[in-house]
């Protein structure tokens, strides 16, 4: 899918113990995540995902209410606020 749709994002919502799986497959491809939380279940899933997220250019932080997801202002006002650079 990723192939497919050529996103800049990657939005990971679901199952707690899912999460770890997307974000890595996402990060192997040099983009941009935005997780629910928690990102992971564990420490070593945690670790897991640092790696690679830091070698990738860093990992910024925010927080997504589960009562206000992901409409488009509110994705909008995340990245606003000091995303990564949007023109990647």
């Amino acid at each position: 899918m990723i192939a497919q749709t050529n996103p800049d994002v990657i939005i990971v919502t679901g199952r707690d113990d899912t999460h770890v799986t997307y974000i890595l497959k996402a990060l192997q491809h040099d983009l941009d995540v935005l997780s629910e939380k928690p990102m992971a279940t564990t420490g070593a899933d945690c670790r897991r995902i640092m790696e690679p997220a830091i070698s990738n250019g860093g990992i910024g932080s925010g927080h997504i209410r589960e009562d206000y997801r992901f409409t488009k202002a509110r994705i909008t006002s995340i990245w606003s606020i000091g995303g990564r650079d949007s023109s990647r």
